[in-house]
């Protein structure tokens, strides 16, 4: 079954109904590595979001990758509740896609092209009802935060069709004219034995700067990757 229509509004947005868009460059080592964009719409309680990240420079030439995601759901008492998720991933001559929809808060995988096998330690959809879809941890991690209250209050599990991961905020702290958190995304389960023992937690730290509105925009996230320290930088 493809992606059910209540997905269709976001697959198909348009620029003129995005209340928000937000450009960020992601360099590594020092060296430029990626562009990343996300346009967003929040009203009357609902979100829809659409997401591309492309490589550049050096980093294209040898990892090129594109990636495009959409994802729809609702707002309530502050938490995210997804109802759809569509992601397309191209590697060189590769593309995955996959497709979940969320029946009563759980997720369904409803499209995984190609077949993936993720081994016998994936995870069963059905056990994930209390997860969000990766674009939609993206979206709520690079949103710009509109009073000090909420700041650094991110507490989310992500559930990617076989794997679950967990991410959490601690702060603010002050830092020359910066309010900062300090994060952390955890593999949880799912994952290979190698993915874990490689790594299993990156520490992040978030960059906010005061805005005219009273609100704080996101200028900055670092972190270190596997290749590097690595900076999102807001454009």
């Amino acid at each position: 079954m493809r992606l059910c229509l209540a997905l269709a509004g976001v697959l198909t947005l348009a620029p003129a109904a995005v209340a928000a868009e937000r450009h960020f460059e992601l360099r590594i080592a020092g060296l430029p590595a990626a562009r990343v964009t996300l346009a967003a719409d929040e009203t009357d309680g609902a979100y829809a979001v659409a997401a591309r990240m492309v490589s550049t420079g050096f980093a294209r030439l040898l990892f090129p990758l594109d990636y495009e995601a959409r994802a729809e759901g609702r707002r309530a008492d502050g938490g995210w509740q997804p109802r759809a998720y569509a992601v397309e991933v191209r590697r060189g001559g590769e593309a995955y896609r996959t497709e979940m929809v969320y029946e009563r808060g759980t997720p369904q995988v409803t499209l995984q092209q190609p077949p993936r096998d993720w081994g016998p330690q994936a995870l069963d959809p059905a056990t994930q009802a209390d997860a969000v879809d990766p674009l939609t941890l993206i979206h709520a991690m690079l949103r710009d935060v509109q009073d000090a209250d909420a700041l650094c209050r991110l507490d989310l599990a992500m559930f990617d069709s076989a794997r679950r991961a967990h991410f959490s905020m601690q702060g603010p702290e002050a830092e020359g004219g910066e309010m900062v958190c300090h994060a952390q995304y955890r593999r949880v389960a799912g994952y290979s034995e190698a993915d874990m023992a490689r790594r299993q937690a990156f520490d992040l730290t978030f960059h906010y700067r005061p805005a005219a509105d009273g609100g704080f925009r996101l200028a900055e996230v670092r972190a270190r990757s596997l290749a590097g320290p690595a900076r999102l930088i807001r454009r």
